[in-house]
């Protein structure tokens, strides 16, 4: 997984296939870190906006990253999206 800034208050996410994209864009959906206003899908990448006074590129690659981490987790134990978000 790779963060690319784009703007003040976006940020890309790519990642390694259509998958994941989707098992993470479910698990930001489900639950997103505090700030986020929007999540975009495409078929290996995410565009998140957030409110850049709440958060900064790293403190929200790093929420983004835990997300992953859960929702990898639960799709290998067969738990729902919604559990892997911690809602």
């Amino acid at each position: 997984m790779r963060f690319l800034p784009v703007t003040a208050g976006a940020l890309l996410v790519e990642l390694p296939d259509l998958p994941r994209t989707l098992a993470l864009l479910r698990a930001l959906q489900a639950g997103p870190p505090e700030g986020v206003t929007e999540v975009i899908p495409a078929a290996r990448t995410l565009l998140i906006h957030y409110e850049p006074w709440r958060l900064d590129d790293a403190q929200l690659a790093a929420a983004v990253a835990a997300i992953a981490q859960k929702a990898q987790s639960a799709a290998e134990s067969g738990a729902p999206p919604e559990e892997a978000a911690g809602a």
